[in-house]
């Protein structure tokens, strides 16, 4: 017998075998690849991350590596892979090791220059703690952004007819679909635009981990809610900059004129000069 349904199984599902005439079920029988197909073939998709690591630091880089291909390939069949009793915090290191990876790769040959030249001597001086840490300070501001996206999306599905599962499992699609951010990699302009990729594979993720969820629904709410991110941090840079900008102004308003010049040597001006 073989399965012509939708879903590969058999049209009926129960029927009087033909050669023994007794009537069972589908779920009685045994299933076996057709000829030609190989065991290996029939296996789903599973989510690498979410397997047993082989052994040693290789070991979990090349199941770093298969997990970000996996996603950024076919993030619907990605998402349908991850177990509903999937752990949060699994997805978050996955998700930190992503974005931090991409990131780096931006920034190395910018900060490569930066620091030889401050470590040399250069006109910038010797490179101090937090200065070497600001070049990954935007790591954390997209990160904080992507998860406060899941959130307003998960809002918006919870709001226009729920969802089948939680917050927690909306989060994990933002965060499985973070090799979407692979754009970060080109210098300055990355930040700018990756977040237009990663919300796209979010959605398709969120649609497939929520199964409640329409791709219209997930799609609007996580492409919008990364949208008012986007608005709300560029607002709020701007406001913080504005506010410095008046700050320094009042500040040098503030000092009085005599002050600023009280200090300066008079000058006398000669006008006959004597000639030997």
């Amino acid at each position: 017998y073989y399965g012509t349904g939708h879903r590969g199984h058999l049209m009926p599902v129960d029927f009087d075998c033909v050669k023994c005439s007794r009537h069972i079920h589908m779920n009685e029988m045994i299933l076996l690849p057709t000829e030609g197909v190989r065991e290996e073939q029939t296996r789903g998709i599973v989510v690498p991350w979410l397997q047993p690591w082989p052994p040693g630091l290789w070991g979990g880089i090349k199941t770093w590596w298969r997990t970000f291909s996996l996603a950024l390939s076919q993030p619907g069949n990605f998402g349908a892979a991850v177990p509903a009793s999937a752990p949060f915090g699994t997805a978050i290191v996955f998700g930190v090791v992503t974005i931090v990876l991409l990131h780096a790769i931006s920034t190395l040959p910018w900060g490569a220059l930066l620091l030889v030249l401050r470590a040399t001597g250069g006109p910038f001086g010797t490179p101090g703690l937090l200065e070497i840490l600001s070049i990954f300070f935007p790591v954390l501001c997209y990160l904080i952004g992507g998860m406060l996206a899941g959130c307003l999306a998960h809002a918006g599905m919870k709001l226009s007819g729920g969802s089948e599962y939680s917050l927690p499992r909306t989060l994990q699609a933002v965060l499985y679909s973070s090799p979407a951010s692979l754009l970060l990699i080109i210098p300055c302009l990355g930040v700018l635009i990756a977040w237009i990729w990663w919300a796209a594979a979010a959605a398709i993720m969120v649609t497939k981990m929520q199964p409640r969820v329409s791709p219209g629904r997930s799609a609007g709410f996580m492409i919008g809610a990364v949208v008012l991110v986007v608005v709300l941090a560029i607002g709020g840079y701007a406001g913080l900059q504005y506010l410095q900008m008046r700050s320094t102004m009042a500040a040098m308003a503030a000092v009085p004129p005599v002050a600023a010049i009280k200090n300066v040597p008079e000058i006398t001006r000669v006008t006959n000069v004597a000639r030997p």
